[in-house]
């Protein structure tokens, strides 16, 4: 008895098809002329031979015939019906095989050649003009699929057409300008003057933009994907870069290359010491934080020696977290986006970098991102109003990027020429979003997109003047303060002790000789850059008195752990050693510590000496 499988299979054997040989495909190639065969690999799919133009397969001709082909059934097929005719079933062999070399030759010619199929007595025989007297047509655009791919083709490339960006610097006082291809025709008689003048450029491709929220939803800053035009940004400068070697002034490190090395930047400190980048980093930061400018430049020399990138990819980053936005942060920008296409600073540039190390340093003003909210916006201000307009009208802008237009940026200077200071406020910004784009810490990235949010609004006068920049004596008597003017004012008191402090006694001879003690900020050997904190719960006397001293500050049903000691031991090193910042607030707020007396009183009695031990000795081993 036969089962289930052996019945299925037994089925498939017989219905399997057989391969024909060569001799039946040629017998039945000669009894079926109007049926092509598949001879040799050809394809099994062949011109309806009524001449409708449908390519079919031998299986489903005869089904074709019966049923589907228009020629025969009267009908007008949705995608082939403005096909020409053919001849029908009944007519000649030869008729037949004209309708099908003509069916598989017009599908580009089908719509721009009409009056030409209509007078071609060839293609359309009188018996069948004479029964079809109007011709079925498809009206649809998509039925010439030529036609249709190179229109989707050039939308798409229309949309995806690089914006086009230029960021330049003019001389080596450090000033830098950008210029869009939306802007007004000042700018572009500024581009053209830019493109006369170039002595060096380079073309950066700038993809996955990101867009800032201009509306407030009570958290976070959120960035999402900007679906429109990468930017092709061209960094260029009036300054010849610095070189060792007799090159032309004018070279482009994205179309040529030269078989020269990089030339190095000329030392600036005689004997290096054997701290490493990041401890020079982190020192950098803790002397500007703690408002020692000298030691803070001494420091970013040595850091320049050993890595001018590090250096110039560091210092937007301090400005913003540890001080207040410096009027040169554009420059320090286009210094790190040069850098990475190979443009070497003059020494003029190098000495202007120090010269912002020390005016930074001096800053007494911090600004604070969480110091800002709805309710410090001032009122009928023209970005405020496009803000709290709604969404509802497409025209007003709910977000901003680097592809932003300028007149979205800064919409109260659409139909006013740009002038200078309007101009360093597109740049700035601009450059601050620059900076975010080529990444780095996720705080930092979020930090900068904060900030320049901040002083969009500050720019185009949304927040109000802070009090204690106005009721100061020095700033007082300028009549027509406002936020564009702040970043000057707060620095040009040590611009001007930075030109003879800096370039005077530090960068021209003798110079630095080597780092001292003196140089090296303490606070900076933190647990960021070195074993500190593994190094004081190494000790038993140390680990002992913690767990005692800060059992009581345990939450409820927990226990004393090594990982939860650590987890304090970083937070008292930020609270009382990294983090102070002696500066006052720019916005006037009072600052809230987060430590308590007895969190106080632990640093005091419990870490604060062998700290000092170990970071001492740690820096005499690295200085001698």
């Amino acid at each position: 008895m036969m089962n289930a499988y052996d019945s299925l299979m037994s089925k498939s054997r017989s219905t399997k098809k057989r391969r024909r040989d060569n001799n039946n495909s040629a017998n039945a190639s000669t009894t079926s002329p109007s049926i092509p065969s598949n001879i040799n690999g050809g394809s099994r799919f062949f011109p309806c031979p009524a001449g409708c133009g449908v390519h079919v397969s031998e299986v489903d001709i005869n089904a074709h015939l019966d049923s589907d082909c228009p020629q025969l059934n009267g009908s007008c097929s949705n995608n082939e019906g403005d096909r020409p005719r053919g001849k029908d079933h009944n007519g000649h062999a030869n008729e037949i095989k004209d309708s099908i070399e003509e069916g598989t030759n017009n599908t580009t010619n089908n719509l721009t050649n009409s009056q030409g199929a209509k007078s071609d007595n060839n293609s359309l025989p009188q018996s069948t003009a004479k029964a079809n007297p109007k011709k079925c047509t498809n009206t649809n655009p998509t039925s010439n699929a030529f036609q249709h791919m190179m229109k989707k083709s050039a939308q798409v490339y229309s949309n995806n057409i690089n914006i086009q960006q230029r960021f330049h610097l003019h001389n080596n006082e450090g000033m830098v300008s950008w210029t869009c291809e939306d802007d007004n025709k000042e700018a572009d008689d500024v581009r053209a003057k830019q493109d006369s003048d170039v002595q060096w450029s380079a073309t950066i491709i700038l993809k996955k933009v990101k867009a800032i929220k201009l509306s407030e939803d009570g958290e976070k800053q959120q960035q999402q994907p900007v679906q429109e035009r990468s930017i092709e940004l061209t960094v260029s400068s009036s300054i010849s870069p610095f070189s060792t070697t007799h090159q032309s002034p004018r070279q482009s490190s994205s179309t040529s290359t030269t078989s020269t090395t990089k030339p190095k930047l000329p030392r600036l400190v005689q004997r290096h010491s054997r701290l490493s980048i990041s401890h020079l980093k982190s020192c950098l930061q803790k002397s500007i934080r703690r408002r020692a400018p000298l030691p803070a430049v001494r420091v970013a020399m040595e850091l320049a020696d050993k890595s001018w990138t590090d250096l110039i990819r560091r210092l937007p980053i301090i400005i913003l977290e540890d001080s207040t936005l410096h009027p040169d942060f554009s420059l320090l920008v286009w210094l790190m986006i040069a850098d990475s296409k190979g443009f070497v600073p003059s020494k003029e540039l190098i000495v202007r970098v120090l010269q912002i190390v020390f005016e930074m340093a001096s800053c007494p003003w911090q600004d604070e991102i969480a110091e800002h909210s709805n309710d410090d916006c001032s009122s009928g201000s023209p970005m405020k109003d496009r803000i709290d307009s709604g969404s509802d009208d497409d025209s007003k802008p709910t977000s901003f990027s680097l592809s932003s237009s300028s007149s979205t940026l800064f919409p109260t200077q659409q139909h006013k020429e740009q002038t200078t200071a309007n101009s360093l406020e597109i740049t700035t910004i601009r450059a601050m979003l620059l900076r975010a784009q080529y990444g780095g810490m996720k705080c930092d990235v979020d930090m900068l997109h904060s900030f320049s949010k901040i002083w969009l609004q500050r720019f185009n006068s949304v927040y109000a003047m802070p009090t204690t920049i106005t009721s100061t004596s020095a700033l007082s008597t300028n009549d027509d303060l406002n936020w564009n003017c702040i970043p000057s004012l707060i620095h040009a008191k040590a611009r001007q002790e930075s030109q003879r402090l800096v370039t005077m006694s530090m960068v021209n001879t003798p110079g630095v000789v080597a780092l001292t003690t003196n140089d090296v900020c303490p606070a900076g050997i933190d647990f960021h850059c070195s074993q500190v904190v593994e190094h004081l719960l190494s000790r038993p006397d140390v680990y002992s008195s913690l767990c005692e001293r800060l059992n009581p500050l345990l939450p409820p049903k927990s226990v004393t752990n090594r990982d939860w000691i650590t987890s304090k031991v970083k937070t008292l090193i930020w609270n009382y050693s990294s983090g102070i910042n002696r500066r006052r607030s720019l916005m006037g707020s009072t600052k809230q510590s987060d430590c308590d007396r007895m969190l106080k009183r632990i640093w005091d009695d419990v870490l604060s000496s062998p700290f000092d031990d170990y970071v001492k000795k740690f820096v005499k081993d690295r200085l001698y």
